[in-house]
């Protein structure tokens, strides 16, 4: 009789090294870093209509302000990063939290924090002056303000990295737990700052004033509250910065009067820094200098930064 052909054919074994090898990168490298590249971002709908608290220079376009910003619930409000690093924040206004969640390139200009530096995560916080917060999980008690910033990288398991700040019932009863992972590295939580306002017509603050405060960060917050001349100058818990920098704000902020919100335009340059005393604007640092500097070059129609 006839006897049966084989069909099948021997394949080099380098040929199978090589589809293993090809697999193993598209499941180790290519494809997590497609999950990797991706933030939850949102921020809490407050946000939008004031959003100089955050001290993000600036606001993205694709931002979704919705109050599931508090948790971490909604895998819809993932959106690719590019850059990598991830940012959330805790910030009280008006009483209450509020959060803010995305890339960190698409708020800021330019950054320092690379998926390098950030990986263990980076986390500041402190308590956000002499404000409270009302605690919505115990009869509506007032507790002590707190603010956090936080940067992170996403794990190669998928997971989203920037929800770990959010809504709990620790973050009322104690802070000191539910920040545990923050850390304020390098900063002295102890700095001697410039504290006083002007405002219209009210008040004096300038550069020689002898009322201080204490915290991590010195600030200066300088331009125009609907029209009217405002200077600012006091301590920061935490700054969503790298190191000391100058940012111009441009927003309409909602301020409460006899039960009417007013909506009034704001326009001022926020300039953060971690030295004694550093947040007169006649002694800040080289670096404060250039950030100042440079917008007026790019463009004449931002008023300088106040010597007063």
């Amino acid at each position: 009789g006839i006897r049966g052909v084989s069909l099948t054919h021997s394949i080099p074994i380098h040929s199978i090294m090589h589809s293993l090898f090809i697999t193993f990168l598209l499941s180790h490298l290519l494809l997590p870093s497609l999950a990797t590249d991706t933030c939850f971002t949102c921020a809490s709908p407050e946000l939008e209509a004031n959003w100089e608290v955050t001290n993000l220079p600036l606001k993205p376009k694709d931002l979704i302000f919705t109050d599931k910003c508090s948790s971490d619930t909604d895998p819809s409000l993932g959106k690719s990063c590019s850059q990598g690093v991830c940012y959330e924040a805790i910030i009280p206004l008006n009483k209450r939290v509020t959060y803010v969640r995305g890339c960190y390139a698409s708020f800021v200009e330019e950054t320092n924090y690379t998926r390098t530096n950030v990986n263990p995560p980076v986390c500041v916080y402190g308590p956000y002056g002499k404000d409270t917060v009302i605690d919505t999980s115990k009869n509506n008690d007032e507790k002590a303000a707190y603010a956090a910033n936080r940067w992170c990288v996403n794990a190669n398991d998928g997971e989203l990295c920037n929800a770990e700040l959010k809504y709990s019932e620790g973050l009322y009863s104690s802070p000191s737990t539910y920040f545990k992972k923050c850390t304020n590295p390098g900063v002295p939580l102890d700095r001697q700052c410039i504290e006083c306002s002007h405002f219209g017509g009210g008040g004096d603050c300038k550069a020689d004033s002898t009322t201080y405060c204490r915290g991590p960060y010195c600030v200066k917050y300088d331009g125009y509250l609907n029209g009217d001349v405002m200077t600012v100058r006091t301590c920061a818990p935490t700054t969503p910065f790298s190191g000391d920098e100058c940012v111009w704000m441009e927003s309409t902020s909602d301020f409460q009067l006899f039960g009417i919100t007013l909506q009034l335009p704001y326009k001022a340059w926020h300039c953060y820094c971690s030295g004694d005393k550093c947040n007169p604007s006649s002694r800040v640092s080289s670096s404060l200098l250039l950030s100042i500097l440079l917008p007026l070059f790019l463009s004449p129609f931002i008023p300088p930064f106040s010597s007063s």
